[in-house]
């Protein structure tokens, strides 16, 4: 039996428990440390933390204590991502069509299909900038130590984010489509794919801040010398078998 007639295109996409939690994480405010079961460490006090409010973010960039380069960059990104928590929301609560004429299915093919080149040109936006000198040379000069220019910290920040605020429109926009009912399997694996982007996001936010908690645990018994912690990577993929479900159900209704 093929790949393709294995398919069972009559169903959703079926979500494994994983992407289901992170789907779930999409409507939670995030927190600007992971929880410790420790009292906080005195001599933590000088070396900077993430925080979750505008006001102490200016304090952050004003002190300019010990590793607040990755502390404003952390803090930021999650500010950001914090005030579209009820977009965010909306998103992972599924399908809620605006009113309207319904698009056959036919037509929502074609829906998903732009849906799909476009967060393919946006991840590969996304990349480049990554990529560019303008992103590299605030993070190295975050990793080693050099001075940095906070503006040049929170711009990178609201460029990063401001791909992240194109994911969540174009997610939206197969929400709020009106579809023919006789479509909605097809909208529901559109609506998995569209929230990719989004679980991406919040896997770097979240792991970027607790890779700052971590160093600055470290930083506190380091008398100096140098520390290293793991990367935290943005990554955006489709969990197995999704890309073969959605182009199996664009097919259905365009061939």
């Amino acid at each position: 039996m093929s790949r393709k007639s294995a398919l069972n295109l009559n169903q959703p996409w079926p979500w494994p428990p994983e992407f289901r939690v992170a789907v779930e994480n999409l409507s939670r405010l995030f927190g600007p440390r992971p929880r410790s079961l420790l009292p906080p460490d005195p001599k933590a006090a000088s070396i900077a933390q993430v925080v979750s409010t505008e006001k102490e973010l200016d304090r952050l960039v004003a002190d300019k204590l010990q590793h607040w380069a990755w502390a404003v960059f952390a803090s930021s990104l999650l500010q950001r991502r914090n005030s579209v928590v009820p977009r965010l929301r909306d998103c992972a609560s599924g399908y809620q069509p605006r009113p309207g004429m319904q698009l056959s299915g036919h037509n929502y093919a074609s829906l998903a299909r732009q849906t799909m080149h476009e967060i393919s040109e946006q991840l590969g936006c996304v990349k480049s900038f990554m990529l560019s000198p303008a992103f590299t040379a605030v993070v190295n000069d975050a990793s080693t130590g050099r001075a940095v220019d906070h503006d040049a910290i929170l711009h990178t920040t609201n460029r990063l984010m401001e791909y992240h605020s194109n994911f969540l429109s174009i997610t939206e926009r197969c929400l709020h489509t009106p579809v023919d009912p006789g479509a909605n399997v097809l909208v529901q694996d559109t609506w998995a794919v569209a929230l990719c982007p989004l679980i991406g996001y919040d896997q770097f936010i979240v792991t970027l801040c607790h890779r700052v908690a971590e160093a600055r645990e470290l930083l506190a018994y380091s008398q100096g010398r140098d520390i290293s912690v793991d990367d935290a990577n943005l990554i955006i993929t489709l969990p197995k078998g999704l890309k073969e479900h959605i182009n199996g159900q664009i097919n259905r209704y365009t061939q």
